[in-house]
């Protein structure tokens, strides 16, 4: 979580925090201030990157969401994230065990959230085909 934290902070934009645990004071106080904590709701994950999105976008043009442990992420591949935005629907960084670290969308699509094995070393090839399936474009990060 400390690595996140760093990355944020230097990254220099707003974020909503979403969690599944109960956070610290300790830790909400090392978020910058205009941070905001919104508890996770969903039965997958899927269910609850969906929701996420759809408040986050909201409130932000673009949202970019990675995951909490990620200690060889920085400001820059966020920064190459937000930047793909501007000319592409999604975003994706694979992870090695199949799945995804980093998802950026410009506006909310639910359907990219449903019929993928969550959990699954399928992850991210099942979100490649429901993005090419919907007619989306698609840059990696």
């Amino acid at each position: 979580m400390k690595d996140i934290i760093k990355v944020q902070r230097e990254l220099k934009k707003p974020a909503n925090i979403f969690y599944s645990e109960k956070l610290t004071e300790k830790f909400m106080s090392m978020f910058p201030k205009e941070s905001q904590f919104i508890s996770q709701e969903g039965d997958n994950l899927g269910e609850r990157t969906s929701q996420a999105f759809r408040i986050s976008l909201q409130d932000y043009k673009f949202t970019v969401m990675v995951g909490s442990d990620l200690p060889h992420l920085t400001v820059r591949i966020l920064q190459s994230a937000f930047e793909a935005l501007e000319q592409h629907d999604v975003v994706l960084g694979p992870a090695h065990d199949g799945g995804y670290y980093l998802i950026g969308l410009k506006q909310f699509i639910p359907d990219l959230f449903t019929g993928i094995n969550w959990g699954s070393s399928e992850v991210f090839r099942q979100t490649i085909e429901r993005v090419h399936s919907l007619g989306l474009s698609y840059r990696p990060s």
